[in-house]
Formats: C-alpha cells, sequence, structure tokens
C-alpha cells in the first residue's frame, strides 16, 4: 500500500526510530573509545555507506590521517569489529 487513506490512522514506527537511536547511540560510544587516531572511527563510518574492504578502509585512512596502511589495519579490524558486534554493520550481499 502506498497510498495514504483519509479513513486510516497513522502512528510513528517506534521501533524504527528505537532501532535508529540505539545505533546512534552505540556509534557515539564507539567514537568515545577511539583511542588510535582521532576521528579515524567517524571516517571509517562514513567510508561504509557503501561495500569496503579493510584493505580499501586502510588506503583511504592512512591517506586523510597521515599515516602507513600497514598500521592502520590493526585499528579498522577493531572498529569493524566493535561495530559488527553492535550490529551497526553487516557483511555485504555482494561479497
Amino acid at each position: 500500500m502506498t497510498d495514504i487513506l483519509p479513513s486510516a490512522s497513522y502512528v510513528q514506527n517506534r521501533e524504527l526510530i528505537r532501532a535508529h537511536a540505539d545505533k546512534q547511540a552505540a556509534l557515539r560510544q564507539l567514537q568515545e573509545e577511539d583511542d588510535g587516531l582521532p576521528g579515524a572511527q567517524q571516517r571509517i563510518w562514513e567510508l561504509l555507506e557503501t561495500p569496503q574492504t579493510i584493505e580499501s578502509l586502510a588506503r583511504v585512512i592512512a591517506d586523510e590521517f597521515d599515516a602507513e596502511p600497514d598500521e592502520c589495519q590493526s585499528e579498522i579490524k577493531a572498529s569493524l569489529s566493535r561495530m559488527y558486534r553492535e550490529d551497526l554493520i553487516q557483511i555485504s550481499p555482494d561479497a
């Protein structure tokens, strides 16, 4: 159904809102725990709007944070692990 019916009652989808709020709170907590490259976790999150590998993330993070890609990989793996545990990310269906 895509039409709005004049005789129907509508209400916010609390589950969707709650899930979004929970994800935002989990992401904020992860950012507070960011003890590696300050701001890198936020940038990783932004990059994950499209499918990314650890290697592709490492190249971007290394370039933007003036570090070596190999040095970034362990921090990226840790960030991805925390995000995965919190259900903030999933494996890309294209993988």
